[in-house]
């Protein structure tokens, strides 16, 4: 029997429920799911149009590196931008951005291109270094203080997700119907993100 000092339950929020009842987040998290799903997409292409260009396999290492050292690079400066900027816009234009570039590798045809493959990767991933600030920031302002545990985890589950189902189906796209079609495919992952 209620009291005067009993507490109303609130029912928990489950994923089902926040991404069916909060509009905002939902389209966050779709934008999200799709560019994550794209930042992966193309790793497997890319990989293979370095081998099949110089068959070396220094310079796919070299690739490896290209795609992580810019995020550390501009990891720090992001954080102050994210704060002082709309970070819809910013994640829209990095989106816009992402994709643009994606499409500028399908010029890349002989050995002496290869060196466009690394600056457009550079951009693309220090690009994706404000685009995830941006994301992550942005959570708070579209969920009640109920919904913010739940949004949090399920955007964290989902980056694990995306890395394991991008690179697996960007690689099998690639494997049967080439290269092309894979950065094509992750050009328009990021013009949908946008979208969303």
């Amino acid at each position: 029997e209620a009291g005067p000092y009993s507490r109303t339950r609130i029912a928990p929020v489950t994923y089902t429920s926040l991404l069916r009842n909060n509009r905002d987040f939902r389209l966050l998290y779709i934008g999200q799911a799709i560019s994550q799903l794209g930042d992966w997409f193309n790793a497997v292409a890319i990989y293979a149009l370095l081998l099949d260009l110089t068959g070396s396999a220094t310079a796919v290492a070299w690739m490896m590196i290209v795609q992580f050292l810019p995020v550390a690079i501009v990891g720090p400066m992001a954080g102050v931008v994210v704060d002082r900027v709309n970070r819809r816009r910013l994640m829209i234009g990095t989106d816009i951005l992402r994709g643009c570039l994606v499409l500028v590798l399908l010029v890349i045809r002989r050995p002496d291109q290869v060196w466009i493959a690394y600056v457009v990767m550079a951009v693309i991933v220090g690009a994706q270094g404000f685009f995830e600030p941006a994301r992550t920031a942005t959570i708070p302002n579209v969920t009640s203080e109920e919904e913010l545990l739940p949004a949090n985890a399920l955007s964290s589950a989902t980056w694990s997700t995306m890395l394991a189902v991008g690179a697996s189906v960007g690689g099998l796209v690639t494997h049967l119907a080439g290269r092309n079609v894979a950065f094509s495919v992750n050009a328009l992952s990021f013009f949908a993100s946008a979208f969303f």
